[in-house]
């Protein structure tokens, strides 16, 4: 997993960079970087990144969606040295220089990884105060392992230079996750342990929120997977659906074959909800969180079964 920022000048030359990287628990802190790219008309590009502490170039190809946001993919072939791939999303840093209070208020985190042969999520609500320290409260599912409505605290930084690297610390875990700011009360989340988990924390609207802040017509996808795994029809792959705002909702996937389900849901004050969903074949509980009333994330807590992270849009 890599996390960092640039800056790009316009014509050719990237400045400013700064890259933290977890492979496998073997870390990369704050490298510095810089690089050169072009762009073709259509708008593929392509640059050539040196990375202080990593046999450059790294050669990266990426496709233009706008001013504000790039698909990139690591080139170089895979070898002895190059032992994975990287792709990911390049997005436009804005509202800098970042300081302390730049995170402040409520957050909806949703993470990432693996755990042994199968995948660690976690999701969540925190809330900052803008000098330093957070609280909050969390659902994991780890590879099947599942642990439910666990407050937490901790404390962050934000480093002096202002470019939008930061540190994340919670109370009772030894590995320190790095941070890196999109935006005010928005930040990439990078840990630091074996698992690699990786996500983000955005701002959430305002609540109160209740079973009516969830209604309407919804469609859902789940994020890529970090292993090798099947598809989970519970929640993830892909699908629409349409709740009712007074608990129930009903669906369907897009799978092979469409087919129908339908569910129960249940939301607290601070956005943190629960669901069952009954799809003909059994059922399964599921825990998401609302960013707003157009957007939740949300996770599978069935135990023994791992899953991963789902969006889920108007």
């Amino acid at each position: 997993m890599v996390a960092g920022r640039f800056d790009a000048n316009g014509v050719g030359a990237l400045t400013n960079g700064q890259v933290d990287a977890n492979s496998a628990g073997t870390l990369i802190n704050k490298a510095s970087m810089t690089g050169a790219y072009t762009v073709a008309a259509s708008g593929r590009g392509t640059a050539a990144l040196a990375i202080t502490g990593v046999i450059n170039p790294v050669n990266v190809s990426f496709y233009v969606v706008s001013r504000k946001k790039l698909f990139a993919m690591q080139t170089d072939a895979r070898s002895a040295t190059v032992k994975g791939v990287l792709s990911g999303t390049i997005k436009e840093q804005s509202g800098g220089p970042f300081v302390v209070s730049s995170l402040s208020g409520n957050a909806v985190v949703a993470l990432q990884g693996v755990s042994g042969t199968g995948e660690s999520v976690l999701v969540g609500q925190a809330t900052a105060n803008g000098a330093g320290s957070l609280s909050g409260v969390t659902d994991q599912n780890d590879a099947g392992v599942i642990v439910l409505n666990r407050t937490f605290s901790g404390t962050y930084t934000v480093d002096a230079d202002g470019l939008g690297r930061g540190t994340l610390t919670i109370t009772g875990d030894p590995k320190v996750k790095t941070i890196y700011f999109e935006k005010p009360n928005k930040v990439f989340i990078m840990d630091t342990n074996t698992g690699a988990q990786f996500g983000v924390a955005e701002a959430q609207a305002a609540g109160p929120f209740s079973n009516a802040s969830v209604s309407g017509n919804y469609f859902f996808g789940g994020l890529p997977s970090p292993v090798m795994s099947t598809v989970d029809i519970v929640i993830g792959g892909c699908g629409v659906l349409t709740a009712n705002g007074a608990g129930s909702t009903s669906g369907g996937y897009c799978l092979n074959d469409f087919f129908g389900f339908n569910g129960t849901y249940s939301v607290a004050a601070n956005g943190r909800a629960t669901q069952t969903i009954e799809n003909g074949i059994g059922s399964s509980p599921i825990i998401f969180y609302l960013i707003s009333p157009s957007g939740l994330v949300a996770t599978e807590v069935d135990p023994g079964r791992s899953s991963g992270i789902t969006v889920i849009e108007k």
